[in-house]
């Protein structure tokens, strides 16, 4: 049986296109992939990826070198992770938050014909 995913959550001021491209990069570079993704208008975003177990704390080092900030329980579930997992993939979660003071984006929907 697979365990849980794990849950992370972190803020950045970056540029939100600036900060998911940074998190794809580093995902894929620490030889993981991602599953999906769900952008939250220009407020959060969501990611969903698979990623060999030693590999996410150095993951998290390089995401912070790139002020992209985990949490306080993000880094402490980052260092609880089982050492005998080794390169075993594990599911990860990655909520981000966008620190900035743009308006929520709008959408404009068109009109239903009829």
């Amino acid at each position: 049986m697979r365990p849980s995913p794990i849950t992370l959550s972190s803020v950045t001021k970056k540029n939100r296109q600036d900060a998911l491209s940074i998190i794809n990069s580093e995902v894929l570079s620490a030889g993981g992939w991602i599953i999906s993704h769900t952008l939250f208008s220009n407020i959060a975003a969501t990611f969903r990826f698979e990623i060999p177990a030693n590999n996410l704390a150095s993951m998290q080092r390089r995401l912070e070198d790139q002020a992209i900030r985990m949490d306080t329980d993000s880094q402490k579930c980052i260092e609880q992770l089982d050492p005998a997992a080794g390169k075993e993939d594990i599911v990860a979660i990655l909520n981000i938050t966008f620190i900035h003071d743009e308006p929520d984006l709008r959408h404009t929907i068109p009109a239903i014909p009829g």
